[in-house]
């Protein structure tokens, strides 16, 4: 199942090539099928839209799905569309825009522009002023911070066609992954409806102590009330969970060996706090009382703060800024790549290809400790390469390809010396966020055949020393 959430994770957040809401993820037949089997059809629809009692996520799917259905009616010849469909559907669909209900007035925009054979609006861009906003409630002493746009299309998208149509041992990948996503899908649209992700803000506390927490704010749309009554039906009678308010803020906080805890400000704001330290107390008023700041402004650290006046943000799909701790520098996992530095960031950019360039630049205070950083890293890549196009050979044929996107990412992947400098880049295709789940796959059927004729083999030595 943590496969599962994280691959929806990725699908949500990478926008999955041209959606954004997680409704747009789900197919209409499949929807009303594991809803209450209805077929789509205009009358079926037609009664949903009419229905006063009808959910605010049905009411969303019938008006997408009744835009669908009648350009599906039009487009194949082998059924006899009546061309009054779609007259009626406009009739029906056009009080639904300029709704006040979430979502509402953006999918019948959508439909309505498909039935008029026109392209339907671009979602518009965030307020500048909203980067800061949320930058502005990570805690002052992170180690890391970043933040993420969101590549929202106005969707829907399919989603089979991200997976290839190729089979391994007889398997369908594609029918694979579908069986893997759809039931968390749906279970996740029946628990808290449709939800969208423009802005996603994270910073990471690092310190010499090795406690770990993490901050992460997702500015967006989603049901706020809905979600609150979800998890108090799914967590009310655990003893650790607490459900109160600060202020406007509603605050779901679980103090368990793992203390995390939900804010939730508005339809547009999520925030989620986490520690792996048993007793760590989160910033939650801290948070709360920034929440009332209108004009709040990021304060870090003096060192991480010159970091990110120094990220091209108006340019960047994606950054990072880093400021390194002794701890970072002592520790065997971090000291071999970045405890040269003192400070660091990276900033990614989608090219006219699609392609993620991201670049980096870290900032030490010995020449020397940079410069054999540099030959470290630039070693650990070459030995990558070697160790993926061995394990290429292992891998079904059908596999291969996708390995040679890990391969051909790690040949763009640049490391060179700037005094105390280091700087560098790579390029990503972000199509690799799908392909992994399927190189998982196909290395577990691997796996799984090498087990198959190992034991053949005993067999086979069994029967010939007998």
């Amino acid at each position: 199942m943590e496969s599962v959430s994280m691959m929806m994770f990725v699908l949500l957040f990478s926008g999955g090539g041209d959606a954004g809401d997680l409704l747009d993820f789900t197919p209409t037949e499949i929807y009303w099928q594991m809803r209450d089997e209805r077929i789509v059809d205009f009358d079926s629809m037609s009664a949903v839209l009419q229905d006063d009692d009808a959910t605010p996520t049905d009411t969303l799917m019938a008006i997408r799905s009744l835009g669908e259905w009648v350009l599906i009616q039009e487009a194949d010849p082998d059924i006899q569309a009546d061309p009054a469909h779609k007259a009626k559907a406009l009739k029906l669909l056009t009080p639904f825009v300029g709704s006040k209900e979430p979502f509402v007035d953006q999918y019948a925009k959508r439909s309505v522009a498909w039935l008029k054979g026109e392209d339907p609006e671009d979602r518009p861009a965030l307020p500048a002023e909203v980067y800061d906003l949320d930058l502005a409630l990570l805690p002052s002493d992170s180690t890391f911070v970043g933040q993420l746009k969101v590549q929202n299309g106005v969707g829907p998208i399919n989603l089979a066609e991200l997976f290839p149509d190729i089979k391994i041992e007889g398997e369908s990948v594609r029918d694979m992954m579908m069986q893997e996503l759809l039931p968390g899908l749906t279970q996740s649209v029946a628990m808290i409806g449709n939800a969208r992700a423009d802005l996603v803000t994270g910073g990471m506390i690092l310190n010499d102590e090795e406690d770990v927490s993490f901050a992460l704010i997702i500015r967006g749309q989603y049901d706020r009330v809905g979600v609150q009554i979800t998890l108090e039906e799914a967590m009310g009678e655990d003893d650790k969970a607490s459900f109160y308010s600060v202020g406007d803020v509603e605050v779901v906080a679980v103090m368990n060996h793992d203390p995390f805890a939900l804010l939730m400000p508005s339809d547009e704001l999520f925030i989620v706090l986490f520690s792996e330290r048993r007793g760590s107390k989160l910033p939650i008023d801290e948070v709360a009382k920034k929440l009332q700041q209108a004009d709040r402004k990021p304060t870090f650290d003096a060192s991480l703060e010159k970091q990110v006046a120094a990220v091209p943000r108006d340019k960047a799909d994606v950054w990072i800024a880093m400021k390194v701790t002794q701890m970072m520098r002592e520790e065997r996992e971090f000291r071999d790549v970045i405890g040269a530095f003192d400070a660091g960031r990276a900033f990614a950019t989608r090219d006219s290809k699609g392609m993620m360039d991201i670049k980096w630049v870290a900032e030490g205070s010995n020449a020397d400790d940079v410069a054999r950083t540099v030959a470290f890293c630039t070693e650990g890549i070459q030995e990558g390469i070697t160790e993926l196009t061995r394990e290429k050979q292992h891998m079904p044929p059908q596999m291969r390809p996708m390995m040679d996107q890990m391969v051909e990412m790690l040949k763009s992947m640049e490391f060179k010396q700037d005094g105390k400098t280091m700087t560098g880049g790579m390029q990503v295709d972000p199509g690799m966020a799908t392909s992994m789940p399927m190189m998982m796959f196909g290395m577990r059927v691997d796996h799984h055949q090498h087990e198959a004729d190992f034991a053949a083999d005993a067999v086979e030595l069994e029967a010939v020393q007998e």
